[in-house]
């Protein structure tokens, strides 16, 4: 299958809409056991924690939609034989909303953990040292799934803008349809025709 191709763009998002999934669920409970811990023995809860917690539950619910998007239109394209039409595409715009909210919650969270628990800091904490290092790592880790993710839509949705398909073109240039040529005068490339014209036959 071809790095281009349509069906191959999709593929690989749906792989990385799978992985994220599973990193979200990670994070949902590592952010729960965490906060549970701060205000069971600290009496508080971190706000960097919760935002990690709800960009999480978020994820969650909205991966396995964006799935669903995805796979009705590769289906509805295996179908109808779409071609590089992006009205072939209406839940694109969808898509890329999300996405892009899940980007920046995403940033937001794992920037503001990383800098305020630097590795040198919970060094040789035990448990949570290992905890907040981990949720730190999957923060990182959702976030550029979801950059690779946004990447591959772009491309998706470059490769479905071009010409209309009224004509067909081969290596030996137009092989159907009707057009004009450099001088703005009319010809017609049906191959019937050219050999009528030249054989001088009707």
């Amino acid at each position: 299958m071809a790095f281009g191709s349509n069906h191959s763009y999709t593929a690989r998002r749906l792989v990385l809409y799978a992985l994220l999934w599973c990193t979200a669920v990670v994070v949902l409970g590592l952010s729960a056991w965490r906060i549970h811990y701060t205000r069971s023995h600290l009496g508080f809860h971190e706000r960097i924690v919760v935002e990690l917690l709800v960009t999480s539950i978020l994820t969650i619910i909205w991966v396995p939609i964006a799935m669903f998007l995805l796979m009705a239109v590769r289906a509805a394209n295996t179908v109808s034989g779409a071609g590089r039409n992006s009205s072939r595409h209406p839940h694109w715009p969808h898509e890329q909303f999300g996405g892009w909210i899940l980007w920046a919650m995403w940033l937001v969270g794992a920037a503001i953990l990383t800098n305020k628990y630097p590795t040198k800091f919970y060094r040789g904490f035990g448990n949570q040292a290992r905890l907040l290092a981990t949720l730190i790592a999957l923060s990182w880790v959702a976030w550029s799934l979801l950059t690779i993710i946004g990447v591959l839509a772009w491309m998706h949705h470059a490769s479905t803008r071009g010409p209309a398909s009224g004509s067909t073109y081969g290596r030996g240039g137009l092989v159907s349809g009707h057009g004009k040529n450099a001088t703005g005068s009319h010809y017609d490339s049906d191959p019937m025709r050219l050999d009528a014209h030249h054989t001088g036959t009707v």
